[in-house]
């Protein structure tokens, strides 16, 4: 994670990319069963390291949006 950190490049926008193409491979290349489980691994491993960028950042915002405090859900919980 603290390499990813200190790309200050890296924002949402690549994350929701990454699972893009990342769901795209899974169901073109495993049985649809394991395609919905490794999607649904990768959605959970990209939102909790977009978290602990952020917090790594100082942003604790995030914080509050997952404790339902915020603008509601964040784009990778969909």
């Amino acid at each position: 994670m603290p390499i990813h950190a200190a790309i200050n490049e890296i924002n949402d926008e690549h994350f929701e990319r990454w699972l893009d193409l990342f769901g795209k491979t899974a169901r073109a290349v495993c049985p649809p069963a394991a395609a919905s489980f490794f999607i649904e691994r990768a959605k959970r491993v990209a939102e909790s390291l977009r978290l602990g960028i952020s917090l790594h950042r100082g942003d604790d915002s995030v914080l509050r949006v997952v404790a339902g405090e915020g603008s509601g859900k964040s784009q990778l919980q969909s």
